[in-house]
C-alpha cells in the first residue's frame, strides 16, 4: 500500500535473493489478470512521479508482454506481468539480461 497508494488483494508473494544479492526476485500473485496488470501500471504511474530510487530506461516487448525497465541501487530493474502474477528482477549489470531471459522463461 505505502508503495503504490493503494491496496491490492494478494494471493501470494516471495523473493528470492541469489549471490549474495547480485539477483534478487519478487513474485507477487493477485487473484486476476487484470488485477496485475492494473499493479504494473500503479508501478508505472509512481515510479514516472520522480520520487522513487528508479530512473526508468526503457519498455521492451519481448514475446508479447510489455517488460519495464530501470536503474537504480547500482543494479538493473525489470518487472512486467506474467498471468495473475507481478514479476521484478533486480540483478548486476554483468548478468542482467541472461537473469531476465530465465525469468521471462520461467514466467512464461
Amino acid at each position: 500500500t505505502r508503495l503504490h497508494g493503494k491496496e491490492f488483494p494478494l494471493t501470494s508473494g516471495a523473493m528470492a535473493t541469489y549471490g549474495n544479492g547480485t539477483v534478487t526476485l519478487w513474485v507477487t500473485g493477485v487473484p486476476a489478470s487484470p488485477m496485475a496488470a492494473e499493479m504494473v501500471r500503479a508501478m508505472t504511474d509512481k515510479i514516472a512521479e520522480g520520487r522513487s530510487p528508479f530512473r526508468p530506461t526503457g519498455t521492451h516487448e519481448i514475446d508479447g508482454r510489455s517488460v519495464y525497465e530501470l536503474i537504480g541501487m547500482d543494479q538493473r530493474h525489470f518487472y512486467f506481468q506474467s498471468g495473475s502474477l507481478v514479476i521484478w528482477l533486480a540483478a548486476d549489470e554483468a548478468i542482467a539480461e541472461k537473469a531476465l531471459m530465465e525469468t521471462l522463461t520461467f514466467y512464461p
